[in-house]
């Protein structure tokens, strides 16, 4: 019995040993003494971090329950400011609106007489047989064949107030699909024969002849099957910039319009 405690006494001794041996071997070690500096470094930190939040959470929330009645009117007062500006902005954009409305309204008389003259002015033009079949399309018989059959779709005044876009249509030869290269040709032929019409006798009732500056296809003409939209843009401002008193010829007169 003596024997077998004696023995286990010398084996807790070494193992006492051993562990003291790997103890100081590892406090030697200069990287595990690093190492173990870092891990403590940083659980350091973490609780810190923790500790840190944990007061300002605590900190946010006395102030919160402390002044409650006055952060609810600070933030009933900030709604009620944003609410006054954002107020101000319709109703200063309900007055602008108003304002374009009656410019609109005062100008849309003398849009309607300019859209009728410059309706007359592409009836001319697309009278002409040899230029109406080169472009594929029908020969008006009338200024109700050259209109648009929407009065909303035929002016637009433009924002500046410097002129409007003018909307007209022509008749289809055929109902076939027209290609982008037949739609520009369109296009590039409306406006060659505007500028020399505009050049040779002027526009009837609005200028004489002249250089065209102010009259302009705008964009591409638009296939609707059975007819064609093209959109021109009016300028008002450089029609007038040389308007003369010269004498002005056209093949169309009201009455062929049927007005």
């Amino acid at each position: 019995m003596f024997k077998k405690l004696q023995e286990l006494y010398h084996s807790a001794n070494e193992s006492i040993k051993k562990a003291a041996k790997k103890t100081q071997s590892a406090l030697q070690d200069k990287n595990s003494i690093q190492k173990l500096g870092t891990i403590i470094i940083v659980l350091l930190l973490i609780a810190a971090v923790l500790g840190l939040t944990g007061f300002l959470f605590l900190s946010v929330y006395r102030f919160i329950d402390n002044h409650m009645g006055e952060l609810a009117i600070i933030g009933i007062s900030i709604a009620m400011f944003f609410a006054w500006i954002q107020s101000g902005r319709e109703q200063r954009e309900a007055k602008r609106r108003k304002v374009l409305e009656e410019k609109y309204k005062a100008l849309m008389p003398k849009a309607n007489a300019v859209y009728e003259k410059v309706g007359g002015f592409m009836g001319d033009i697309l009278r002409d047989k040899s230029l109406a079949s080169l472009i594929n399309l029908a020969n008006p018989s009338n200024l109700s064949n050259i209109i648009m059959e929407n009065p909303a779709q035929r002016i637009q005044i433009k924002p500046d107030g410097t002129g409007y876009l003018l909307t007209y249509r022509a008749n289809k030869l055929s109902i076939t699909n027209l290609i982008p290269e037949h739609i520009l040709t369109i296009r590039d032929v409306l406006q060659g024969a505007i500028n020399q019409r505009i050049t040779s006798y002027g526009i009837n009732g609005l200028c004489p002849p002249k250089q065209n500056t102010f009259l302009h296809v705008m964009g591409e003409p638009s296939d609707c099957h059975t007819y064609v939209t093209f959109c021109l843009d009016y300028d008002e401002e450089k029609i007038n910039d040389s308007y003369s008193a010269a004498p002005v010829f056209s093949t169309f007169n009201d009455s062929t319009y049927g007005y």
